[in-house]
């Protein structure tokens, strides 16, 4: 009889209810993995009762957790595997998971421990603040630390949190080599407390991410500069997109456009109205003639074909939005092929508070809003498109993407029963 141990598995998805059955056969099944991955509820409340037991096996090497509720107990327990000697768990992923400056607190008992085996601690996306950076700052230098790479990317450290990191840097006992603090509102002081740090003796960074901030042209020269010395051990540092309005997201609006709903791109169950600024679903049939650009579905993209830098926001009401090239398809025998997020050709904001490319989604946010009103950046030539959340005269990141466009791309709508969106006159 032919016996395979399963050494990788990966689990991520919406909760159902078939959940408890499901963690009832991981159990055996988790033991021998050196890979596991638990992500987006997808247990429900079994997830505890299966984290302990994989924590438990030597074997586990790498562990991602994204996407999860019980965050406090999820560290509880990960605290108690990382303190024991018999743990070889090397890397941890825990993003958008409502990380919060407590959470830190509990994980850094662990982290403190002389048994801590960790060696990569991913936390993006979370709610670390200032304070969670002082707790792991102390954690880092307190005694020898086994840890070389930390992602703290996407949340409000601001300088002060930035500050409190670059001590640990200048700690004997951090040995740390990767540091990721994309979008995490450094401006020049931060950037000056890094600049210090890189100078340190003690200080053995590889590679530092500080993409998305404002660190103005004069304190990237001046890290540049640093890198350059002979002296310095940084080989690679990433300071793009370093620009005011990562900081003060509102100004972002500086780049507003307008933008014109495209009639002979609208399905024949979406109404167009208010000038070709509003699009809602019908039932009945619009006798649009035939076009080569309409599509089979119930989607419309905007006339303006946008290659530099924009910004425009959506009133949403159970809509998808999202970008697109002119060339994605417009019926085929496959839906994925012509619906928004569904190709290699177009990326989409759900209305489930999620983003989908290419058939492939995953859901950011719990609790669907059935209206709101979404704002969408575009860098077309640096392969930038963020999504936010707009209230009033603030804007909460949602997602950001990175990749290469290749084509101009179209705003983007999918409307479906009961649904519309409204395109608004971004406020400079």
């Amino acid at each position: 009889m032919l016996r395979v141990k399963l050494e990788a598995l990966s689990l991520s998805g919406y909760s159902f209810s078939g959940s408890k059955s499901l963690a009832s056969a991981l159990k055996s099944l988790v033991t021998n993995l050196r890979e596991l991955e638990l992500s987006t509820n997808i247990l429900q409340g079994s997830l505890l009762t299966v984290l302990s037991v994989g924590l438990g096996c030597s074997k586990l090497e790498q562990l991602r957790l994204n996407r999860n509720p019980q965050t406090a107990e999820i560290c509880q327990q990960i605290v108690t595997a990382i303190s024991s000697s018999s743990s070889y768990l090397r890397q941890l992923e825990m993003s958008y998971s409502n990380f919060k400056d407590s959470e830190m607190e509990i994980l850094s008992v662990g982290l403190m421990s002389s048994n801590c085996p960790l060696e990569t601690l991913r936390l993006s996306h979370n709610k670390l603040t200032e304070r969670g950076c002082e707790t792991l700052a102390s954690a880092l230098s307190s005694k020898p630390s086994r840890l070389t790479e930390l992602d703290l990317s996407y949340n409000e450290l601001q300088d002060s949190g930035v500050k409190a990191l670059c001590g640990a840097l200048m700690s004997p006992h951090c040995g740390l080599r990767t540091l990721r603090l994309s979008f995490c509102k450094v401006t020049t002081d931060g950037g000056s407390s890094v600049a210090s740090a890189l100078r340190s003796d003690h200080c053995s960074l590889r590679e530092l991410d500080l993409s998305f901030n404002h660190l103005t042209d004069q304190g990237v020269q001046l890290l540049t500069d640093i890198q350059e010395d002979s002296g310095c051990s940084l080989e690679h540092l990433n300071v793009d997109q370093n620009e005011e309005c990562w900081v003060d997201l509102k100004l972002l609006r500086q780049y507003a456009c307008d933008l014109t709903l495209d009639p002979n791109t609208a399905g024949v169950s979406v109404l167009l109205t208010n000038e070709n600024k509003m699009a809602a679903y019908v039932n009945d049939g619009q006798p649009y003639p035939e076009h080569p650009d309409r599509f089979c579905t119930s989607q419309v993209l905007c006339k303006e074909a946008l290659s530099g830098r924009h910004y425009w926001e959506v009133e949403c009401d159970s809509a998808d939005v999202g970008v697109a090239y002119k060339s994605i398809r417009r019926v085929d025998d496959s839906s994925t092929e012509y619906s928004l997020g569904g190709n290699e050709k177009s990326w989409c904001w759900t209305q489930d508070r999620g983003y989908c490319y290419n058939n492939s989604s995953f859901r950011i946010l719990d609790f669907p809003l059935k209206q709101s009103v979404i704002g969408v950046y575009v860098d077309q030539p640096a392969g930038v498109l963020s999504f936010f959340e707009v209230h009033s005269d603030t804007l909460t990141h949602l997602y950001t993407v990175h990749t290469a466009f290749t084509e101009p791309l179209h705003p983007g709508f999918r409307v479906d029963q009961f649904s519309s969106i409204k395109i608004k006159q971004a406020q400079i």
